[in-house]
């Protein structure tokens, strides 16, 4: 006897969509909370601000690389701010980028002479190798 009208609460709602909720709503409140503009998330994740707004109003849906960038620049807002002892204007990109270089760039170098920390960052090491200039990097 077919069970007509009988929906569960977990197949009327995806799993995927349910977590990606989860994720969306902890990257709102981690922007609230540090008080970083959108227009700045926006601007060093490379896209646009009404996607990145819509995105994070849980209007628009991003593909999972995009998802992916505007975390990433959320978490490396966050290293910023608690690495610097004052407060950090946040509302111009272009500065930003250059204390997320300098951060992330301390934080690799003091993973040289630190062992615990040079576990967290040793996939990042050969990137500070010393290159010829016309070399590349990889």
């Amino acid at each position: 006897m077919p069970n007509f009208g009988i929906r569960l609460f977990f197949s009327a709602v995806p799993f995927d969509s349910f977590v990606e909720g989860t994720m969306r709503d902890e990257l709102v409140q981690k922007i609230r909370t540090l008080g970083v503009p959108r227009s700045t998330v926006a601007k060093l994740a490379g896209l646009h601000l009404c996607d990145v707004t819509g995105y994070l109003n849980g209007r628009l849906d991003l593909n999972e690389q995009k998802r992916s960038r505007v975390a990433e620049v959320v978490a490396d807002i966050a290293k910023v701010i608690e690495s610097f002892p004052m407060k950090v204007d946040l509302r111009d990109p272009e500065n930003v980028r250059k204390m997320i270089v300098m951060v992330n760039d301390a934080r690799l170098q003091m993973a040289l002479f630190n062992e615990d920390a040079a576990e967290d960052t040793a996939q990042d090491l050969p990137t500070l190798r010393v290159r010829a200039l016309n070399e590349t990097p990889v």
